[in-house]
């Protein structure tokens, strides 16, 4: 408070009295501003003004009196304070006056004690504001936390809840009374392993702020999902009082986004079609003819085992010779044949394994996985699109397996490989590079084509975004490739050249002591 530019009003008659104390005022605070009133009339003016800081009166007027004063003060400005200076003033008055809400008084032959009782008066009043400020600020906050949609949740340091809000108590089923007291095991799934729990008490017991998933059990049994971030709560001297957590259910929007994937998988099955019936029918068509090839093969066998049987005339000597000749090139070609069917096969065999694998949706728990094999996966299911008009070159290097969704990293190389590959007009290059440094191991994808223009690649991983013509793309390729990559902890990136092609690089963590759920 800026003391040099106070507003007091000041009730008093007498004007001998009234000069001595603003005097007395004025030696402390010389541009204060005083405003001397003797009736109710003007005194009830005078509070009309909103700026005055302290009041001061005298106890006895000739039509008005302090107590009077007071009580009217105390009802149109409360916090205000009130400071009889008066003659005489005895001790049960004195009394009569604090129970009625006076802040202090003063006797006008001791104004000695009059700029001390000011300070005090004034600090005590600022002392209080800044408290009901306090208070107003976090009336507000609580209102805000129980209106949340948030769940917000708060427990002791053993993990004990002791506060909830009304968003914890909607998703979870319970009423803040079973929840207070409990402790938060009351919500466990069963789903996650106890490394994801230790590892989530470890962080936020060292002081660190913990952020993840959830898949935890409503009253009813039914499971949710929960993005959450929880925090340790300290006190001045730095020591873990409480955690805090805030988390926002997820269950709808995870249903979504799984239902996105699973969509864009079919999408991406639909424009890989007709190059998969391609692919099935060129290895079917090569069997049959090796197989046409076999059946002339034994045909012909049958023609000259009668021969060697010498159920033949005159020059069966010849024929015989002749015909284990014929037998031998037949015997020296069939294994060839064999062999261009069964490779066929193993072809086909090989296409359908990649579809069934590629279009269930991913559920299984996440697993060490050869990052090769998936890449592998992806080039057989995106081949009919690659081999027309790309040379496909592999650049790997010895990598560690990685913790993951193996199906929905395929679907990611997938898209990254069909994409490159529609980039590409007419002969070009693809190239997959993998190599690993001490925490990551990464996979880019490079191919010669077009390029994208520097507008369009701060655009490229959103959901909808597509330079496709209608009809050709959905735009959530690259959205949901970005989704699985950060859900798996890692992080994919782009650098392009307009008719320089583009890199997307994916970079996956080797450790992973959180792994999302």
């Amino acid at each position: 408070m800026d003391t040099t530019l106070l507003h007091f009003i000041h009730l008093e008659d007498d004007l001998d009295d009234a000069e001595c104390i603003e005097d007395c005022l004025r030696n402390q605070w010389a541009d204060c501003k005083i405003i001397r009133v003797q009736t109710e009339a003007e005194f009830t003016h005078a509070l009309q003004q909103k700026d005055t800081e302290l009041i001061l009166s005298d106890y006895s007027l000739p039509t008005f009196n302090g107590l009077a004063a007071l009580s009217i003060a105390r009802r149109t400005c409360p916090e205000i304070p009130f400071i009889f200076v008066t003659g005489t003033l005895g001790e049960e008055m004195a009394i009569e006056t604090m129970k009625n809400g006076a802040t202090d008084y003063v006797l006008k032959n001791r104004l000695s004690r009059l700029i001390p009782a000011i300070t005090r008066a004034l600090r005590e009043q600022e002392e209080l504001c800044k408290h009901k400020s306090l208070e107003l600020t976090i009336s507000k906050l609580m209102l805000a936390i129980q209106q949340s949609p948030l769940s917000i949740i708060m427990t002791g340091v053993d993990g004990a809840i002791e506060f909830v809000n009304s968003g914890m108590t909607k998703v979870t089923g319970y009423t803040a009374g079973e929840l207070i007291g409990r402790n938060m095991r009351l919500l466990k799934s069963g789903l996650a392993k106890p490394e994801f729990y230790r590892e989530l008490w470890e962080t936020i017991t060292a002081g660190k702020v913990w952020e993840g998933e959830f898949c935890n059990k409503h009253k009813n049994g039914a499971l949710y999902y929960e993005k959450a971030v929880i925090a340790p709560v300290k006190d001045s001297s730095g020591e873990i009082i409480n955690y805090v957590g805030v988390k926002e259910n997820i269950t709808e929007s995870r249903r979504i986004k799984e239902e996105l994937l699973q969509n864009e998988k079919m999408a991406l099955l639909g424009v890989l079609a007709a190059g998969i019936a391609h692919e099935i029918n060129s290895p079917m068509a090569f069997i049959s003819s090796n197989v046409v090839t076999l059946l002339k093969y034994s045909d012909r066998l049958l023609e000259y085992i009668p021969l060697l049987e010498g159920r033949v005339a005159n020059d069966g000597q010849v024929l015989e010779s002749r015909a284990s000749l014929r037998i031998d090139t037949i015997l020296t070609d069939m294994p060839e044949a064999l062999k261009d069917a069964r490779e066929g096969i193993e072809r086909v065999k090989s296409i359908i394994r990649n579809l069934k694998s590629f279009s269930y949706a991913d559920t299984k728990e996440l697993q060490l996985a050869d990052l090769h094999e998936i890449i592998e996966s992806a080039i057989n299911i995106s081949w009919s699109e690659l081999k027309v008009k790309v040379t496909l070159t592999r650049d790997f290097s010895r990598i560690e397996p990685v913790l993951c969704h193996p199906q929905q990293l395929n679907q990611v190389f997938i898209n990254l490989l069909v994409n490159a590959a529609q980039s590409i007009d007419k002969n070009g290059e693809i190239t997959i590079h993998t190599w690993t440094d001490s925490d990551a191991v990464f996979v880019s994808v490079r191919d010669t084509g077009c390029g994208i223009p520097p507008e369009n690649r701060k655009h490229i991983f959103e959901a909808f975004f597509t330079t496709k013509a209608v009809g050709k793309g959905t735009g959530l390729g690259l959205s949901i490739s970005n989704e699985i990559i950060k859900k798996h902890g890692g992080d994919i990136s782009v650098e392009s050249k307009v008719g320089a092609g583009s890199t997307f690089t994916v970079k996956l963590p080797l450790n992973q002591a959180n792994p999302v759920q």
